[in-house]
Order: C-alpha cells, then sequence, then structure tokens
C-alpha cells in the first residue's frame, strides 16, 4: 500500500469541517461540472506538479479526466466527502472505472475518519498499480467502516506524468453472497492472520474469532494473495494499533530502478542526510527516512550512515557551539542506520527501550557490532564507532508532525541525554516498534510487537511533545537561538 500523503489527509479533514456530507456517492460519473470547471461535489486536489480536470468522454457518459503532469513528484487527486451513517459496521466495497492515455500508476482509495483529530480507520491508497495505456479497467478496495467513523473520503489519484480519465464511481455494501476465495486465497490469509496473531502487541486482547470470521468473510470471491490485502489491512486496523500495516511486493518500476542502481549503487531520486554549517558556529544534519526494505535498500542501509557521519566529521572540523538534528522530514523506515550516523551525539547508552506486553525489556545499546537491542546493557558499553570532538555540544532537536516512526525513535534516543532540548511541533505518533514479517509473494507485514521508553524512564504511548513548542518554520531559529544561550553569545 502507498499511504495518501500526510498533506493529503491534513487537507481533505480540513475540508471536511466545511463540506456537506452527502449519503452514497454524488456525481458518480462526473456528468456535472461547475463553471470553473470542477466536477460538482468533488474535491480537486492541487498538489506537486500540475493538476487539473477538464470534461471527457466517459465508458459509461460524459467521464473526467484528470490530468497529472511534473515528473516523478507530481500528483493528481480527486475525493469526495461521504456521509459515513449508512455504512458505520458495514463491509464496503468502493469500484472506479479508470483509463489512462499513456502507462501510468493510478488507482482508487477510501480512508475512513474516526473521532479525535487526524484519528482514522480503515485506509487504502491503491494508486501505486500500474495502468495500461487505453484500456479500460476497473479497479476496487473492500473494507469495515468503523461503528464510530466520523467521515469517509473515498477518489482516485494518479501519480507522476499521467492522464486519466474516471468515471462510474460506486461506494456499495457487497450482498455477501460471494463466491468462496481459492485455496490459495484462504491459505494466504492465514498465514498473514497467524503472522498477527503470534506478534501483535494487542494480540491478548483480540477477539480473533470474530475477526479471523470476518476476514474469511471479506474475501469471498478472492483468486489471488492481492485479492487478500483490503481483509488484511481492515484486520490490522481492527487490532488497534496503527503503526502495523501491510507492505505489499514492490512494483516493477521499484525493482527496475534497483537493478539499473547495480549492487552498489543507491536508487537514484532516493534522499539521503544532508549537513550545513550554520553561522559558522552550528553544525546542522537533517534525516529524511529511510526504507530499507525496498529493492536497493541493503545498499541504502550502509550509503545513509555514511553519509551522515562524513557530513558530522566535516562539520567537527569547526569551532562548533552546538548541533541542530533535524527530524521534521524523518518520516520513518530503518532506525538503526540513523541511530548509527550519529552515534557520538547520542551520549552514553542505553538510548531508549523496547518494552513488550508483558514487560520485558531490550535496551539500545552500543555493542562492538554496531547499536542494537539487548536483553541487557553491556556492563563495559563499546564506544562510539567514530569520535568528534564537539560531541559533547548542545544539540537542538527538530521534530513535528512528519517526524514518524523511526524518526521519532531518533529524537527519543537524544532525548535525556545531558545539553539536549527538542523544538518544534509534536511528532506524528508512530512510537511504537515493529517487527517486519516476510509473505509468499513478496508481501510484509511490519507488526507491532513492542512500545518504547527512553534513558529516562519515561513511557511513551503516542507522540513527542517539544520542549519548545514553535510552528514548523521557526523551530530552527529558535533552537539556534537556544544553542547561542548555551555558548554564552
Amino acid at each position: 500500500m502507498k499511504r495518501i500523503g500526510l498533506a493529503l489527509i491534513v487537507s481533505l479533514v480540513a475540508l471536511g469541517a466545511y463540506a456537506e456530507k452527502k449519503t452514497g456517492v454524488v456525481n458518480a460519473g462526473f456528468e456535472q461540472v461547475l463553471p470553473d470547471g470542477t466536477p460538482d461535489a468533488w474535491f480537486v486536489s492541487h498538489g506537486p506538479g500540475v493538476q487539473s480536470f477538464a470534461s471527457d468522454k466517459g465508458r459509461h457518459g460524459k467521464g473526467g479526466r484528470l490530468h497529472v503532469s511534473g515528473g516523478a513528484a507530481a500528483i493528481g487527486t480527486i475525493a469526495q466527502q461521504i456521509d459515513p451513517a449508512p455504512y458505520r459496521g458495514r463491509l464496503v466495497r468502493l469500484s472506479v472505472t479508470f483509463r489512462a492515455a499513456e502507462p501510468a500508476q493510478a488507482g482508487p482509495f477510501l480512508t475512513v475518519m474516526r473521532p479525535e483529530p487526524y484519528r482514522f480507520g480503515f485506509i487504502e491508497d491503491d494508486s501505486s498499480r500500474p495502468a495500461a495505456a487505453g484500456k479500460w479497467q476497473e479497479a476496487t478496495i473492500t473494507g469495515r467502516i468503523a461503528p464510530d467513523a466520523t467521515a469517509i473520503w473515498i477518489g482516485v489519484k494518479a501519480l507522476g506524468d499521467a492522464d486519466v480519465t474516471i468515471d462510474n464511481v460506486r461506494l456499495e455494501v457487497p450482498s455477501g453472497r460471494g463466491k468462496p476465495p481459492s485455496p490459495q486465497a484462504l491459505a494466504y490469509l492465514d498465514q498473514a492472520i497467524a503472522l498477527l496473531r503470534a506478534h501483535h502487541i494487542n494480540s491478548a486482547k483480540a477477539d480473533w474469532p470474530r475477526l479471523i470470521a470476518e476476514a474469511h468473510a471479506e474475501i469471498a470471491g478472492a483468486k489471488t494473495s492481492a485479492g487478500t490485502y483490503s481483509a488484511i489491512r481492515d484486520l490490522i486496523g481492527a487490532l488497534g494499533v496503527r503503526h502495523t500495516f501491510l507492505m505489499p511486493p514492490p512494483t516493477k518500476s521499484q525493482i527496475d530502478a534497483a537493478a539499473k542502481a547495480g549492487p552498489t549503487g543507491v536508487v537514484a531520486g532516493t534522499e539521503m542526510p544532508t549537513s550545513a554549517l550554520l553561522d559558522g558556529r552550528i553544525g546542522v544534519v537533517r534525516l529524511p527516512g529511510l526504507d530499507t526494505f525496498a529493492p536497493g535498500g541493503a545498499e541504502r542501509a550502509k550509503t545513509y550512515p555514511a553519509i551522515l557521519r562524513a557530513g558530522l566529521e566535516q562539520l567537527d572540523k569547526a569551532n562548533l557551539c552546538g548541533w541542530i538534528v533535524d527530524l521534521r522530514n524523518d518520516t520513518g523506515g530503518n532506525m538503526w542506520p540513523m541511530l548509527a550516523g550519529l552515534d557520538p551525539l547520542l551520549g552514553a547508552s542505553p538510548f531508549g527501550v523496547f518494552v513488550s506486553s508483558a514487560g520485558a525489556t531490550q535496551s539500545w545499546s552500543r555493542t562492538p557490532g554496531g547499536i542494537v537491542s539487548v536483553a541487557a546493557e553491556p556492563a563495559s558499553p563499546a564506544p562510539p564507532a567514530f569520535a568528534l570532538k564537539h560531541a559533547a555540544a548542545p544539540v537542538a532537536v527538530l521534530i513535528g508532525p512528519n517526524t514518524t516512526s523511526s524518526g521519532e525513535m531518533t529524537a527519543l534516543a537524544l532525548i535525556g541525554r545531558p545539553g539536549v532540548r527538542t523544538f518544534g511541533g509534536a511528532s506524528g505518533g508512530f512510537l511504537s516498534g515493529n517487527t517486519v514479517l516476510p509473505l509468499p509473494d513478496g508481501a510484509h507485514i511490519a507488526v507491532t510487537e513492542v512500545l518504547v521508553r527512553d534513558r529516562t524512564g519515561k513511557d511513551y504511548a503516542e507522540m513527542i511533545q517539544p520542549d519548545v513548542p514553535t510552528s514548523p518554520d521557526m523551530a530552527e531559529q529558535a533552537a539556534k537561538a537556544w544553542i547561542e544561550q548555551q555558548c554564552g553569545k
């Protein structure tokens, strides 16, 4: 699953405060177009790249064209908010008919909002699917609507240079009289259920007979493993920890990009850490997320800390007053290369602790083999993997809502070290430890097994609140002023 971007979710939530919820899909064939050229009852986003909507001949009527251009970063979205009342507690199926003018990545998404700001129920985004050129095709998403759902958002998203005609959007409650799933699909679902049951932190609290029965009913007619993905995601949602998620097999484009990079290369466009010297006295490093499970991940896991280390060592040559570690766009992935690259700035281990549902702990510690989680802190922890003259200087950590998962773990690994203060906004709220488990078709389930505790003994259930709250664009300025105060300027 390629998750809907945070910016889009925030836009939809904000819009939802003013939008009138409709029962069922309105203007499902895009026949009614407003004077400004947008389709009635639909929200047309203007994300990265250039996006427009135009009337076009559809399969069942006029239809509409979603056009996106601007390269790989471009995203075009058309969405509608649906009244959840008729669907609460029920299984629904979203179906969309669409056609791409050229080969593209496009597909539907279904997002269920629940009470409290930005709290989600079922989420699925099928826009990473390859869409063949010139051929009408249908894509479906099946999922269960939470009993306390406050809104349902449906829509279609197109990625990169795309020209997609959309028609006949339907949100239906299946009759429940579907054909049984194939033996292969049923076996695949049962394997996923077994992994979740064995590893999920909330497994002991779950009503497994009910959840298994609902999941089996949800895959009626499924023939392949992909036909079970919605049921698996729905089951994950029912377990109540949003950090657990299903990762489908890599796409052909991902595999091709990794092959092109070669065994010692990094896929083009992959973000890596950057570094800069601020005012000649403050070393700044900015950490992005790090996906090591997509093709080429092993090489990224080596390159990421090497680049971060080189940046720190270069900055350390200056007469530094302090450091800024910018995690505002660290969306997560693999935490261990992040900690390895920051090693000397972390202070004395342990840097954090994993805590299981039974209370068992594992410390994040330095060992001769690197920073890892261990059952007990070594009596004589290993020294940092590399030395910095200014390792003990003050460290300002910048966080915000895009600081999620391993980005939050990296922030937590610095919290409690002498001379560390956090600035910005509350983090994304994915503070838990996942184990990534493989499925037979190349998909993986990232299963939440543990919660986390910082080195001071504080437990975290949700987000990190900064020591100094600021707006996102003022965090670095506030951090700089604090560091200068520590240096007596």
